[in-house]
C-alpha cells in the first residue's frame, strides 16, 4: 500500500509495537469489544490466542474472520474452530451470494446460547 507509520520510511522499515488484545484490555486501554473483525492473512490462530481472555469473558458476542477454505466452503483450519469452540463459539461459513467458494472464505463465530 501507499500508507506508512513513519513520516519518512526507510528501506529497513519501521519498528511497530505489537500488543495482544488481552494485553491491551488488561492495561486498561480498552474494554473488551462486542464484535471482533480479524483480517490477518493466515495469522488468525495467533490473534485468537492473544485474545483468549476476551473471548472467554463472554463479552465478545461475535467474531468475523477470513480463513483458508476447503472446496465445499468448510473452514480449512481445525485449529481455529477448536480455539473458538473452546470459548463457547460456533463457527459458520458466510456463503457468497453466487454460491462460489474461493481459496479464502469468510466465517462468523457466535457464542452458543
Amino acid at each position: 500500500g501507499q500508507t506508512s507509520l513513519v513520516v519518512r520510511p526507510t528501506p529497513e522499515g519501521a519498528p511497530v509495537e505489537c500488543v495482544t488484545a488481552d494485553g491491551w484490555i488488561a492495561a486498561g486501554k480498552a474494554d473488551p469489544p462486542t464484535v471482533v473483525k480479524v483480517d490477518v492473512e493466515g495469522f488468525e490462530a495467533s490473534v485468537f490466542a492473544g485474545a483468549s481472555a476476551a473471548l472467554k469473558s463472554g463479552r465478545v458476542k461475535a467474531v468475523v474472520f477470513e480463513s483458508a477454505a476447503e472446496s465445499d466452503g468448510r473452514i480449512g483450519s481445525k485449529l481455529l474452530v477448536e480455539q473458538l469452540a473452546g470459548h463457547g463459539y460456533q463457527t459458520r461459513h458466510l456463503k457468497r451470494p453466487a454460491g462460489s467458494v474461493e481459496e479464502n472464505e469468510n466465517y462468523h463465530a457466535a457464542r452458543e446460547r
